[in-house]
């Protein structure tokens, strides 16, 4: 993917806009083998052992996407799901080797594991999906709320504090999450009103 994203056809068409959420979704069947070399360097076994050399770090990649996205680690404008190889799949011949340095990239950028033993991937990608929604619609806003004093409209219709189908609050990024049936469509009115926490 960052092969990808760096691809000058990709820069010339602007596929990067800035305002938009990035999502990636990995699919494979076998770990990642990424490396600063073309050897294999003892990466064979499963799952991989420590003795395998010269790989990048699954870190190099989430500095990548933080720098490509003008994110920072507590507010991402993308993250990474991964359906794959997990320990304990059913399905995972022998010669293969857990996807866990997928799964590690998901689990911090606030992605979805799923199986790729599953018959089918309808169930992860609804799931991508609903997370995808969630990340690209958080409503930020301008100072510290007093949570109590939270009231949420989407197209004049007031939004429950709920987080199935409602919305929350997420003080790390100081922004409303929606949801659910609560995920605003595009070009709805959003209105949060608050009591900021200067006030009292």
């Amino acid at each position: 993917f960052k092969q990808a994203l760096t691809d000058t056809d990709n820069d010339q068409y602007n596929f990067r806009r800035s305002d938009a959420f990035l999502a990636i979704v990995i699919v494979s069947d076998e770990e990642d083998f990424s490396r600063n070399d073309s050897a294999e360097n003892g990466c064979t076994g499963n799952p991989m052992p420590a003795t395998c050399q010269n790989l990048r770090s699954v870190a190099s990649f989430e500095n990548f996407l933080d720098s490509y996205t003008s994110s920072i680690t507590t507010d991402r404008k993308y993250n990474v799901n991964a359906i794959t190889v997990r320990p304990g799949d059913s399905c995972a011949p022998g010669d293969n080797h857990y996807g866990l340095r997928y799964v590690q990239m998901a689990n911090d950028t606030n992605g979805v594991n799923g199986s790729i033993c599953d018959a089918n991937f309808s169930s992860t990608l609804s799931q991508i999906a609903g997370r995808i929604a969630e990340l690209s619609t958080q409503f930020r806003l301008n100072e510290i709320p007093d949570v109590a004093t939270i009231a949420v409209f989407v197209n004049n219709v007031t939004i429950p504090n709920n987080a199935t189908n409602g919305w929350t609050y997420n003080a790390t990024n100081n922004s409303i999450v929606f949801h659910g049936s609560a995920i605003p469509p595009q070009g709805a009115s959003i209105v949060v009103n608050f009591t900021p926490t200067s006030l009292h």
